[in-house]
């Protein structure tokens, strides 16, 4: 079963036991959807979230469910919106861009070019 909403971040308290006081202090650690992966799995499990939601959406609707199909349709659409950032970070990175090789007699310096110091006026 796939959430509703995958957060990013979860807020973890850090140092709490039993029969201790709970600590204060807070860490935030990335869920487990926003793991780092590669691209190419992060797409493949978007993809796999999708298609499960749609199998979810038509079992809604069978069953006359309209609050999970609502609910459903805003998954499907954060799904297929995270799919396009991946779509478009995928392009944006296999773009190369020419930054140009300087060629010899551009950096070099002419001994013309050079500027001399001049004399002070007496």
């Amino acid at each position: 079963m796939v959430p509703l909403h995958w957060p990013l971040l979860r807020v973890t308290r850090s140092g709490a036991q039993a029969g201790s006081q709970p600590h204060t202090a807070s860490s935030v650690k990335p869920a487990s959807g926003a793991r780092c992966c590669g691209p190419n799995r992060k797409r493949a499990r978007l993809t796999e979230i999708r298609d499960n939601l749609i199998a979810r959406i038509a079992e809604a609707e069978r069953e006359g469910w309209q609050g999970e199909v609502d609910g459903l349709h805003v998954s499907l659409a954060d799904a297929e919106d995270k799919l396009a950032q991946l779509d478009s970070e995928a392009a944006r990175r296999s773009t190369a861009v020419s930054l140009g090789m300087p060629t010899f007699g551009m950096i070099a310096v002419r001994p013309e070019d050079v500027m001399t110091p001049t004399s002070a006026p007496d």
